[in-house]
């Protein structure tokens, strides 16, 4: 057993080595169909089968385009498709991992149960041991029950070419899944045995507004913003690994980035005495910070800190810059980059959310070494001169 000042004690035990294994097999057939010189409609259907799920799954789909005018420069395009993911073998093997059991204690060294339960101490002093109250965490999976994750996928966008080799696009995507895979402990205990299952629904939506912009050559630049909102009924992924006792929640998914905007480009370069026809190459991104919770020294969605909309990291923004050289040598085209990433030196934010730790939650600390040096080589192609 640990030293008293010690507020959580976990061992391993009952993993073995065994390897999980599925047979797969997929058949699909799609074709075009050009209706008129302006619509053109793409019909499919894709067929799988697992040895895990042992269930046929039919996933149809369909998608069009049409163009809006006759000279082209306006296409308004949609699709929507039934998906079924992929049996993920690393939640099938799970149970095979093994056994995690947890004790708990106070500051005073006194053992406590997972819902924070002080069991009667006398205080002994350090060179005794309190009994502590084991906590087991076991996984299971019974692969009869399981159905395949189904989702729903739809889309629908308008391109237009606007003056000046401009071209616009704006995107909406809507994803919707259910079925999905999760653990689960029973009767929503915040400890025990976790079984497998089909309680996860998704939402996914998204609105996406784009810009592209193409100079002579290969000079080009392109920005483009998403609003969006990833949700989903339950959102933890339980394992021996991560130390979290709860129920599952509802809440926004860990990479949940309501805005973003990414944008590159490549220009030409200003001519020096030295160095002729470089080119300035950069890259950005900005974009809401991600979610986070908070927990408790046990391991527990600490009160007052749920998976929630409000809680999110600080925005991180990034800038790369360099400037490019492009040489012809024995017969190929070669690229040389020299610059910076990150540029500005933000921080890439993340987070303490122990309620029970010295820092004061949430505590935010730069996770990225900031501002970096880069030298790329890059081979590009054939010389087509």
């Amino acid at each position: 057993m640990p030293a008293t000042n010690c507020t959580r004690y976990s061992t391993f035990s009952g993993g073995t080595f065994a390897p999980t294994y599925s047979a797969e097999g997929s058949v699909y057939a799609e074709d075009r169909w050009l209706i008129t010189n302006r619509l053109l409609i793409e019909p499919g259907l894709r067929l799988d089968w697992d040895e895990l799920v042992r269930t046929p799954l039919l996933s149809p789909r369909l998608a069009g385009t049409f163009r809006l005018d006759g000279a082209g420069t306006t296409k308004l395009s949609a699709g929507i498709g039934i998906v079924y993911d992929a049996t993920n073998l690393g939640l099938i093997h799970q149970p095979l991992e093994g056994q995690r059991v947890d004790y708990f204690f106070d500051s005073n060294g006194c053992p406590q149960q997972a819902n924070g339960q002080i069991v009667p101490c006398n205080q002994p002093p350090p060179a005794q041991e309190p009994a502590a109250i084991p906590v087991p965490t076991t996984f299971v999976v019974n692969r009869n029950s399981l159905q395949a994750p189904r989702y729903i996928n739809a889309s629908v966008s308008l391109e237009k070419k606007l003056p000046f080799d401009t071209l616009l696009k704006i995107e909406a995507m809507d994803k919707r899944g259910t079925h999905a895979f999760t653990y689960n402990t029973l009767n929503s205990a915040v400890d025990g045995i976790y079984l497998l299952g089909n309680h996860r629904d998704d939402r996914y939506h998204a609105v996406t507004v784009s810009l592209r912009h193409r100079f002579h050559g290969h000079y080009e630049i392109f920005g483009a913003y998403t609003r969006s909102r990833a949700r989903s009924n339950q959102i933890f992924d339980f394992s021996l690994d991560i130390p979290l006792l709860s129920p599952q929640l509802a809440g926004p998914y860990p990479w949940d980035t309501p805005n973003r905007f990414v944008g590159w480009g490549v220009l030409p370069g200003p001519s020096l005495p030295v160095v002729h026809k470089f080119d300035i190459v950069w890259s950005a991104e900005a974009r809401t910070g991600l979610p986070y919770y908070g927990t408790t020294d046990q391991g527990e969605i600490a009160a007052g800190f749920p998976p929630s909309e409000s809680l999110h990291l600080p925005a991180y923004y990034t800038l790369n810059l360099q400037v490019e050289k492009r040489v012809h040598l024995f017969g190929r085209l070669w690229a040389g980059r020299i610059g910076f990433n990150n540029i500005t030196n933000r921080p890439n934010f993340g987070v303490i959310s122990n309620i029970d730790s010295t820092h004061p939650a949430p505590t935010f600390f730069n996770n990225n070494g900031g501002r970096a040096f880069a030298l790329r080589l890059m081979l590009l192609g054939k010389d087509q001169r």
